[in-house]
């Protein structure tokens, strides 16, 4: 889930149909074939593509692509989840 200022909407997310709101950004480069999922950037990049975070995460790049997940809140439930598997031992 992504925190906003009070008083800016939430930005939405791009997938056709999608009510949630956008929670990461999705950019791409086709002359080298990569992909990468940041953290919303605050002014929005009109060259990306905004996803909620179930579309995030979810997100599967083209075959022959790579993908790079930059993002810091992605990190946080990693290590999370880490951390809530070792004290339920």
């Amino acid at each position: 889930m992504a925190f906003y200022e009070v008083g800016h909407p939430p930005r939405p997310c791009s997938r056709a149909g999608c009510p949630s709101a956008a929670a990461a950004t999705l950019a791409f480069d086709y002359a080298t074939r990569r992909v990468w999922l940041h953290d919303l950037p605050d002014p929005p990049d009109p060259a990306s593509y905004d996803l909620c975070s179930d579309h995030a995460d979810r997100f599967r790049p083209p075959r022959g692509w790579e993908v790079e997940d930059r993002r810091a809140t992605l990190a946080r439930s990693v290590i999370e989840e880490q951390i809530f598997q070792a004290d339920a031992i």
